[in-house]
Order: C-alpha cells, then structure tokens, then sequence
C-alpha cells in the first residue's frame, strides 16, 4: 500500500514537473484576475486587473503566431523541471546585481508602495515579463533579429519613461531607453546563446532565466526589490 503511493506520489510530481513552465506562470495570473481582490487588499489598486486582461489578449495573438514559429512554440512548451531552475538563478543574479548598483548609487528608485508588493511581485512575474519576453525573445526575435528586437522592446517601454514620440524633447529620459534597448540585447544573447546548450545538454537556459531576470529588474526598479532605499 505505502509502495504504491509512492509511486502514485512520484507520478504525479513528475506530471508536475512536466507541465510547461510559461502556461503554470499564467494560470497562477489568471487566477489573480478571478480571485484577486478576495486574497490580497489592494489588488486594484495599481489597475493589475486591466492589466493582465490586455496581456492575456497578447498572448493568445503569441499562441496562434507560434504555430509558424519553431522557436517561439518550444518556448510554450518547456516543462517546469527544466524551467525552474535556470528561473531561479536569473532572479537571483539579477538580484544581487542591482542591489549591488543600488548600494553605490550608481542607479536610483522610488520608495515603493508596500501594500502593493504581491500584486506587483504575480503581475511581473506571471504576465508582464512572461508575455513581454515571448514578443521580444520569441517572435520578433525569430523575425527581426537581435538588433531591430531590442530596438522595438526600448521603443515599446517608452511610454514607462515618458517620451511622446510626436513631441520629442531633450529633457526625457533617453537614458532610461539606452538602458532598455542595452537589456533588450543582453537577454536575446542570453537566448540566442543557450540553443546551442539546449541541444547538447538539454537544459533551457536562455527563455526561463531572461523572464526571471526582466520581472526582477523591473521589480529593482520599482524599489519592490531594492535592499537600499
């Protein structure tokens, strides 16, 4: 009896395990849309729930696109036991890396609304980075190419930084864009690089660690991260 549930146990860990890592991200979103307000205070707070209904409509766009993209569509599919590992490290490099910027005040940010960590720690972590990456890293980067993506993922975070585009000024903060198109390259090198690994060791590095690493960074930037305020 104790040996058979052990198995049944091990079965089930391993269907688990099997599960591919991008669509656990977004049930665990999807399940925030629902049930949100009714587990955490200020989940509409920050318009969290607008928020994940456009990325979802994204993703469905990302979804029905994969089917003539091999690259994108084996993102899809990277199970949970070859995701999360590489999932974890990125969060913790990028971690560590900032903190490091932010203790030489090398970078700054805003002290963060405490009430809103979780709702902004499942929004980045489950939508926007996962959808962002499989637009930038996924599609346009198959399409366009590592430049022209990084390019595209800078113009795409512009209205974060404040530039209007049909009334351009010296005073935004082109810096911010520098640094976005500069990401942008890192981690389709990051991607790019890692296929090479994959095929011989089978272990996905480059898509689960660029999510980790773009969530946490906008986290750090947030302050939400940020040991040093």
């Amino acid at each position: 009896m104790v040996v058979y549930l052990n198995d049944e146990i091990k079965q089930k860990i391993d269907a688990f395990g099997n599960f591919p890592f991008i669509f656990l991200l977004l049930i665990i979103a999807l399940f925030f849309w629902i049930n949100g307000p009714a587990f955490i205070e200020h989940w509409d707070s920050a318009g969290n729930s607008s928020l994940i209904q456009i990325y979802l409509v994204m993703f469905l766009v990302l979804v029905l696109w994969s089917k003539q993209r091999s690259d994108t569509r084996s993102h899809l599919k990277l199970p949970i036991k070859k995701s999360l590992p590489s999932f974890i490290l990125g969060v913790f490099i990028t971690f560590f890396l900032m903190n490091i910027l932010f203790f030489f005040n090398l970078i700054s940010t805003p002290s963060p609304v405490i009430e809103l960590f979780w709702p902004y720690v499942i929004l980045q972590f489950c939508i926007i980075a996962n959808v962002e990456e499989l637009i930038f890293r996924g599609v346009l980067l198959e399409y366009t190419g590592i430049f022209l993506s990084s390019v595209l993922f800078a113009v795409w975070h512009s209205f974060a930084y404040g530039i209007v585009w049909y009334n351009l000024s010296l005073e935004y903060n082109w810096g911010a864009i520098l640094f976005a198109f500069c990401l942008g390259v890192i981690l389709a090198l990051i991607v790019e690089n890692s296929k090479d690994v994959e095929k011989k060791h089978k272990i996905p590095l480059g898509f689960p660690m660029a999510v980790a690493i773009h969530a946490t960074y906008n986290l750090c930037i947030l302050g939400y991260f940020c040991l040093v305020i």
